[in-house]
C-alpha cells in the first residue's frame, strides 16, 4: 500500500515517481505544477509530466490497520466524511430527478389538454359538415351561377358610360396629345430621386392623382401631388386597380377587397371567389368590378353591401395569367397560359374571337384611343395587335419582358425588361428610348411619371 508524500491519502491508481525518488498522486502533484510553475515541490527543480515515472499498483487496497488510538479516530473520521458526502451527492441526484419528472408531468397534462381540445375541435367541424347541403346541391349551384349573365339594369349601366366616353373620345385624345412628352423629353428620361418603398411589389395602378402599389404583404397609396404615402394597409394581393373613389384588390386565396380612400383607407366590401385571382379591374362607370381567376372565369360584381354576382363568363379548358378592359368599358380581353388572347364582347354577352397562341401571355393592355393591343409573352416576345381588323401589326423580340403599357395618346408604347425600361412609337417600332432600370416587373404610365416596379420597391421615371 503506497501513500502520497503530498496529501498523506492511499494511492489507489494513478501513482507516479518523482526523479528525486518521491512517490506520489499524479492527480495532487499535476495540482502542484500549476501552482509552483512546473517545478518538483521537494527540490523545486525544474519537472515535466513526461519525467514522471507511473507506478501499478493494486486495485484492491485492504484497509489501513490502526496501529495506535488516534490513528483509529482518523480513520473513522475519514469514513464518516465519506459516508456524508456520498449522502449529500445522492440527495441532490434525487432532487434534479424529481424536477425532471415534475417538468415531464406538467408536458404530458399539456399535451393531453391540447389533444382534448383538438378533438373537441374535430368533433365540431365533423358536425358542421353533416349540417352541410350534399356536395351534389353545391355543385349545382355553381353551375347556375357561372351560367349567369347580365342583368338589363346593369348592361345599361355599362352602355350609358360607353356611349358618354365614346363621344368624348376625341376632346380626351386631343387633350392628352396636349399634356403628352415629346420625343426630346423621352430621350432625357431618366430614375427620379422620388421612390416608394414597397418589398416585392406585385401589382400598380394609377388614378388622376393617386398611385396604388401591392405585395403580398401591404397595400399602399401614393398621393401624386404630395410626393408621399398617405395610407397604408395589411394586405396580401397580387392584383390591383384604382378609380377617383374606390381601391379594388384580388389575392392568390380568391380574395376580392374593395376599400374607399377619401380620408385614409376604408375597407368596405370583401367577397372569395375560391379561386386564384389573376386580375381585378374597376369598370369606369365606379359600380361594377371585374374579376378573372385562374380557373378561366370571368366574374363581374356590384360593388355595394353585399357585392352580389352579376355576371359570369367563361373559358372552357383554359387557364388564365392576365386580363384588360377596354378603355370603353365593354370589350373585355384576357389572357392565357396558351398564349391565346380571348375577347369578350360585354354589350352582347358572347365571346367576340380569339387571337395569337404560343408562349404564355404575362401582360395585356388596350392603348387608350382603343385601336391597339400589345400582349407581352413568356419567350420575350411583344405582339401588337389591330383590334378593329384582329389582325397582328407587329412584333418585338424583347426577352425578359414582364410588362406593356401605352401612354395616354396612344402612340407610343412602353415596355419592362430586366435591363430597364424602353419607350417606341407606335408604328415607328424601329426608333427605341431605354432608361437603365435593372429587374422591373411592372409599369404603369401616369400623367406626370412613369411608374416601375422593381423587386426593391418602386420608382419613377421622368423627364430630367
Amino acid at each position: 500500500m503506497l501513500t502520497c508524500e503530498l496529501s498523506g491519502e492511499v494511492i489507489v491508481e494513478g501513482g507516479v515517481v518523482t526523479p528525486s525518488g518521491h512517490v506520489c498522486s499524479r492527480r495532487i502533484l499535476l495540482q502542484k505544477f500549476q501552482e509552483n510553475g512546473g517545478l518538483d515541490p521537494f527540490t523545486q527543480a525544474p519537472l515535466s509530466e513526461d519525467d514522471l515515472i507511473e507506478l501499478k499498483t493494486s486495485t484492491n487496497v485492504p484497509p489501513r490497520t490502526a496501529a495506535s488510538f488516534p490513528s483509529i479516530l482518523k480513520h473513522l473520521q475519514e469514513e464518516y466524511d465519506a459516508v456524508l458526502l456520498e449522502l449529500i451527492d445522492t440527495r441532490a441526484a434525487l432532487q434534479e430527478t424529481r424536477q425532471e419528472l415534475s417538468t415531464a408531468l406538467y408536458q404530458n397534462d399539456a399535451a393531453i389538454r391540447v389533444i382534448a381540445r383538438l378533438s373537441a375541435e374535430r368533433d365540431a367541424a365533423r358536425n358542421t359538415q353533416m349540417e352541410q347541403p350534399p356536395p351534389e346541391k353545391k355543385r349545382k349551384v355553381a353551375a347556375a351561377i357561372e351560367s349567369q349573365n347580365l342583368s338589363e339594369k346593369d348592361l345599361q349601366e355599362m352602355q350609358d358610360v360607353w356611349e358618354s366616353l365614346k363621344s368624348t373620345r376625341k376632346a380626351r385624345q386631343k387633350e392628352a396629345s396636349d399634356k403628352a412628352w415629346s420625343p426630346e423629353q423621352h430621350a432625357a428620361l431618366q430614375v427620379s430621386q422620388q421612390s416608394m418603398t414597397l418589398e416585392s411589389p406585385t401589382s400598380l395602378a394609377v388614378s388622376a392623382s393617386s398611385i396604388v402599389g401591392c405585395s403580398h404583404k401591404q397595400l399602399l397609396l401614393y398621393d401624386a401631388q404630395q410626393h408621399k404615402v398617405i395610407a397604408s394597409v395589411d394586405a396580401s394581393l397580387s392584383t390591383v386597380d384604382i378609380d377617383s373613389k374606390h381601391i379594388a384588390g384580388g389575392s392568390d386565396s380568391g380574395l376580392l377587397s374593395i376599400w374607399l380612400y377619401q380620408e385614409g383607407i376604408k375597407l368596405a366590401h370583401s367577397v372569395s371567389v375560391d379561386q386564384a385571382i389573376v386580375h381585378v379591374q374597376l369598370h369606369p362607370n365606379q359600380t361594377h368590378v371585374i374579376v378573372t381567376t385562374q380557373d378561366g372565369v370571368i366574374r363581374i360584381f356590384r360593388i355595394e353591401e353585399s357585392v352580389p354576382l352579376v355576371g359570369v363568363y367563361k373559358n372552357e379548358g383554359a387557364t388564365l395569367t392576365t386580363g384588360a378592359l377596354h378603355p370603353d368599358g365593354l370589350i373585355y380581353i384576357v389572357g392565357t397560359t396558351t398564349g391565346t388572347l380571348a375577347i369578350w364582347d360585354l354589350k352582347n354577352q358572347v365571346l367576340a374571337g380569339t387571337m395569337g397562341g404560343g408562349s404564355p401571355v404575362v401582360d395585356v393592355v388596350f392603348s387608350n384611343n382603343g385601336y391597339h393591343i400589345a400582349a407581352a409573352h413568356e419567350n420575350g416576345v411583344i405582339v401588337i395587335w389591330d383590334l378593329r381588323k384582329q389582325k397582328e401589326v407587329t412584333r418585338l423580340e424583347t426577352p425578359g419582358v414582364s410588362s406593356v403599357c401605352f401612354d395616354a395618346t396612344g402612340k407610343f408604347l412602353v415596355y419592362g425588361k430586366k435591363e430597364g425600361v424602353s419607350i417606341t412609337a407606335v408604328k415607328q417600332w424601329d426608333k427605341k428610348v431605354t432608361i437603365p432600370c435593372p429587374g422591373v416587373e411592372r409599369i404603369v404610365w401616369s400623367e406626370d411619371w412613369l411608374v416601375v416596379s422593381t423587386p426593391s420597391g418602386v420608382q419613377f421615371v421622368a423627364p430630367s
